[in-house]
């Protein structure tokens, strides 16, 4: 720790002592000092203790908040209803989360259009089989994509040796067809000399 005292000594009488003065001066610098560093220390551990509480108290109350939440959420999808027909009269008594997979099931094997939209056409489709089917259809095109180029090249590689192929077979056919054709003329001339 570091110390800067100032002794001021203007107002020392005849009768006083001036060691003394100095080291009344001294000590009270050192202890106002003292007294300052550690206030300050003391502040700064108080405010780091309080910031610390502060943050545990509301992690604590998140927390009890969100189990309270959740507790309700459940006990609401546990709570029992009565689940009547537009008359009024009792079709059903069940939990809220069973009215909700009913719901949900009800609305999967409802009919769609070939764009996913509701309908009692003769060719549409339960709804859990349209989105299956896009969902399968999306898959296959994640999987064949990569290999898609190299699709593409093996059938160009292909179609063109087969071309070449074909191009150098009819070459070597007229090729032997031009050759026989001179070979029989030279023949049928050196027979007519």
């Amino acid at each position: 720790m570091k110390l800067n005292i100032t002794v001021d000594l203007e107002w020392l009488g005849e009768d006083g002592d001036m060691d003394a003065e100095v080291k009344n001066e001294i000590i009270s610098g050192v202890k106002n000092a003292i007294s300052r560093d550690c206030l300050a220390k003391v502040e700064k551990e108080a405010s780091k203790q309080i910031n610390e509480a502060i943050t545990a108290s509301i992690a604590s109350a998140k927390k009890t908040i969100e189990q309270k939440a959740i507790q309700f959420a459940d006990d609401w999808l546990e709570k029992e209803v009565t689940v009547t027909d537009k008359w009024g009269d009792v079709q059903d008594c069940l939990t809220i989360t069973d009215l909700i997979k009913s719901s949900f099931d009800k609305t999967l094997e409802k009919k769609v259009d070939s764009s996913g939209n509701f309908s009692n056409d003769y060719n549409a489709v339960p709804l859990v089989k349209y989105l299956m089917g896009k969902r399968m259809e999306e898959l296959v095109q994640q999987k064949i994509k990569p290999i898609q180029k190299e699709i593409d090249a093996a059938i160009t590689a292909a179609v063109n040796a087969g071309i070449r192929k074909n191009v150098s077979d009819k070459f070597a056919e007229m090729v032997v067809a031009t050759a026989q054709h001179n070979h029989r003329a030279i023949e049928n001339k050196n027979n007519d000399a």
